[in-house]
């Protein structure tokens, strides 16, 4: 990623007149989420553990200074992305600032699926971060007499998690095949077409299922053939999250800080997950699947922060910000289809219709509307100052990953207990170290930064999941103008299913994926 951030020191009529114009327009697009989707009336049931942890885990945005010092910004303080890691950062600004900050993304996707390598990449335009703080110090007498050196107000956003990527994976599988999972849903849900998730009424309708309710396909694997299998992905969105915080600067010793923030969601998906028959046999009634799954989410969340740091004679800063959990409300809607040729089938079958081609999808998109707890989150930050050529911070933050929680209503409170106790059998607690350094010399000034944080799955040999930053950035002053590049590669491994769900008694493939965002 390639973040620039400009900022600029401003009077209070104009920084007030934009963040109201900005604040307006958020305000009234968030209001129409709710009003501008008419579905059909089904419902979806796509949440999972997985997708509980897509909105829960954020990595480094925000400011191009705090990019390029991987996030380590609860104890420096004067830069808005710190309110995000603690609030009482305001504390330390004295004079008002205007910050904006664009960025561009190469997101790279490598993986192994079946021992087969694949690669993928994405780039996208952004907007990291804007905001702005009206600072009041005390000057002159005031400052002499008065306790409360200072008090600041800030209001603006920083992207905290970007969800823009493009992936494949895909091999030949000779153990299983994705019709055989089909089955099973089949047999425990039925084959109405409109049961819901439409796994297996989509493999009857599409004749991937013989009369048994058993896989067509799958008989290729028994009598010892294989599959080509491919999972390819589109998707985009991010996370976010607009701060209004306030605090103080209590005799120059003392910050004390306090936010209230509304998150916006957005997370669009394309998938497609194909099958083909490689055995060469244009007689065993499959050629090849493709089912695809098209995922909408929005949604509105909303969390309290309170933080604390502590001067010490000047030579550094140590604190400590509790993040209240998120409490989030989505709305999803999903559409599926699913293409098949199964070459001579129709004709054996002897039915009017003997196109090997078949063509299946559900009559309206699925809605559905429900609420999620995010984590918890602790951290405690400390810098030390560097004489006057810069200093050295440091971060450490624990998130609650096994107490995410899903809500769904009295409708579904069996449906959403199972949920919930998957989450707890699959997290544990995260532990996220942020590390970074600066360096000044007169108006230029040189970062670098690195971070880890620790797999949130119990099953870490199973799942991976461990995340690796490195950062670098640079920045100059001119008088009231400041100007700050950076860049930042971050690193993630993660295991990932074959299938869009899994069954017992099924083997099914887990690919490992290599998430790698670079700049250009």
């Amino acid at each position: 990623m390639i973040y620039n951030s400009f900022k600029l020191l401003c009077h209070y009529n104009v920084l007030l007149k934009i963040i109201l114009i900005i604040t307006m327009k958020y305000i009234f697009k968030s209001s129409l989420i709710i009003s501008v989707f008419l579905v059909g009336n089904n419902v979806l049931f796509a949440q999972n553990e997985i997708d509980a942890l897509r909105f829960s885990q954020t990595a480094p945005g925000g400011t191009a200074r705090g990019i390029g010092l991987a996030g380590a910004m609860g104890a420096v303080g004067g830069d808005f992305s710190a309110l995000s890691v603690n609030p009482a950062s305001i504390g330390v600004y004295r004079k008002s600032e205007l910050v904006i900050t664009p960025n561009l993304k190469f997101a790279n996707v490598k993986s192994n699926y079946l021992n087969n390598d694949e690669q993928y990449t994405k780039t996208k335009m952004t907007i990291s971060n804007f905001g702005v703080v009206f600072a009041n110090p005390a000057k002159g007498q005031d400052y002499e007499s008065k306790s409360w050196k200072s008090s600041s107000f800030g209001i603006g956003f920083n992207r905290i998690a970007d969800f823009n990527q493009d992936g494949l994976f895909a091999g030949n599988n000779s153990e299983s095949s994705m019709s055989d999972v089909f089955a099973v849903d089949a047999r425990l849900n039925g084959t109405n077409y409109n049961s819901m998730p439409p796994f297996g009424s989509f493999a009857w309708n599409a004749y991937l299922l013989d009369n048994g309710l058993n896989s067509i396909p799958g008989e290729i694997i028994k009598n010892g053939g294989s599959l080509y299998q491919e999972k390819y992905w589109e998707s985009k969105g991010g996370i976010n999250e607009w701060s209004f915080t306030y605090g103080g600067n209590y005799k120059e010793q003392l910050y004390l800080g306090v936010s209230a923030n509304v998150l916006g969601y957005k997370y669009d998906r394309y998938t497609s997950y194909l099958e083909q028959d490689i055995s060469g046999n244009t007689n065993n009634n499959f050629e090849s699947s493709d089912f695809r799954e098209y995922l909408k989410t929005t949604g509105t969340g909303f969390n309290l922060k309170i933080g604390a740091l502590y001067n010490i004679a000047d030579k550094g800063k140590i604190g400590a910000a509790f993040h209240t959990p998120t409490w989030v409300y989505l709305e999803d809607i999903a559409d599926y289809e699913m293409y098949t040729k199964t070459e001579q089938l129709k004709r054996t079958l002897g039915g009017s219709d003997q196109n090997p081609d078949s063509y299946v999808a559900i009559n309206d998109p699925l809605y559905f509307e429900y609420r999620l707890n995010t984590p918890w989150k602790a951290t405690v930050n400390a810098m030390a100052f560097l004489g006057k050529y810069g200093f050295v911070s440091a971060d450490y933050e624990y998130v609650g990953y096994n107490n995410m929680k899903y809500n769904m209503g009295l409708q579904y409170k069996d449906f959403t207990k199972a949920i919930n106790n998957n989450i707890q059998n699959t997290f544990k607690g995260g532990h996220n170290i942020r590390v970074g350094v600066e360096g000044r010399y007169e108006g230029f000034l040189a970062r670098i930064g690195g971070a880890y944080s620790s797999s949130p799955y119990q099953r870490k040999d199973l799942y991976l999941g461990d995340r690796f930053d490195l950062s670098i950035g640079f920045g100059a002053r001119f008088g009231k103008f400041f100007m700050d590049i950076a860049y930042i590669n971050i690193t993630q491994k993660v295991g990932e299913y074959g299938y869009p769900l899994i069954a017992s008694g099924v083997p099914v493939g887990i690919a490992t994926v290599k998430n790698n965002h670079n700049a250009a």
